[in-house]
């Protein structure tokens, strides 16, 4: 039986197991060896999750350079992004049990202190990454967190930006993103902080269960084409409530013309189906007049006689 033996970790402590394994009966040195290979296999698995975090994921490494490819980067920020280990690159957190890309915070580095009298703006462009987000950001799918902000990025917010399942933070403020939020956006069941202010999108804020839990206006602040929840209503949603209201007075007119001929048709059937018939057979009529002359007599001989009654307990 072949052990690990680059694994071990602790010789004193396999020593004096070892020595206790001498004394005891079969049945407890079994147990105790049992015990020696699950200690030896757990030292070499977590020195071989060790070796996969320094590594990463190919898939992952190339989508991060495919991303390096289409940014700008004067200042050289990126320059570590070489090698096989892109859970060393700057700005590149990894998961220490998995591997995957968890992190990928490129944050601008420089303060954006506009106020401040020693503020450099020429420093801070230098710094500034440029560019598009390219769409095989969305290969990173085990990513929690994306942090672009204070950058000079433009283009478009991918649109499969959806795919990032497990994404809770997504930072893109004060880039120079324009176009539409993409409705993917509102796939990101588990998005607890997002930030999208000071760009130049456009157009309706995407409708989802876990955007509408999302409802500060700073979210979205600095974009004036923005419209929909938590900010003000879209155009289109104003100018379509005087039409819904026309729609509803022509429905009550065509409702209360229905009900008017209707009760005239109901009128018509009903008096000509009653007193047609009697007009034009004469023995129904006769009939009828009959019943109702028996039913008048019946009537008054009733109250005659209940009057009578009431007169001679008096």
């Amino acid at each position: 039986m072949s052990i690990c033996i680059p694994c071990i970790s602790n010789k004193q402590s396999l020593k004096l197991v070892m020595d206790v394994y001498v004394y005891f009966n079969p049945i407890s040195r079994l147990i105790l060896h049992l015990m020696s290979l699950l200690f030896l296999a757990t030292s070499c698995l977590n020195t071989s999750s060790t070796s996969v975090v320094g590594s990463c994921m190919e898939e992952e490494r190339q989508a991060l350079l495919s991303f390096k490819q289409d940014l700008t980067d004067p200042s050289g920020r990126l320059s570590s992004w070489v090698g096989h280990h892109c859970c060393q690159w700057r700005g590149i957190s990894c998961n220490n049990r998995t591997g995957h890309v968890a992190m990928v915070d490129l944050r601008n580095p420089y303060p954006y202190l506009y106020n401040d009298l020693y503020w450099n703006s020429t420093e801070f462009e230098e710094s500034c990454l440029g560019g598009a987000i390219p769409e095989e950001i969305s290969g990173l799918i085990a990513l929690g967190t994306l942090n672009l902000s204070m950058n000079q990025l433009s283009g478009n917010i991918p649109s499969n930006i959806g795919n990032l399942k497990l994404l809770e933070t997504l930072d893109l403020s004060h880039n120079q993103l324009s176009r539409q939020i993409p409705q993917s956006i509102s796939s990101l069941t588990f998005l607890s902080h997002l930030n999208l202010s000071y760009n130049n999108l456009t157009g309706r804020i995407p409708s989802g269960n876990q955007l509408q839990a999302l409802d500060d206006p700073s979210i979205y602040k600095g974009n004036p084409s923005l419209c929909g929840f938590p900010l003000s209503k879209c155009s289109e949603e104003r100018d379509d409530r005087p039409h819904e209201e026309d729609n509803k007075d022509h429905v009550d007119v065509g409702e209360r013309l229905g009900l008017y001929v209707s009760v005239v048709i109901g009128f018509v059937i009903g008096f000509w189906g009653v007193c047609g018939t009697l007009i034009m057979n004469k023995s129904w009529r006769y009939a009828y007049f009959q019943f109702f002359d028996n039913v008048k007599e019946k009537v008054v001989l009733a109250i005659a006689l209940k009057v009578a009654r009431v007169q001679r307990r008096w």
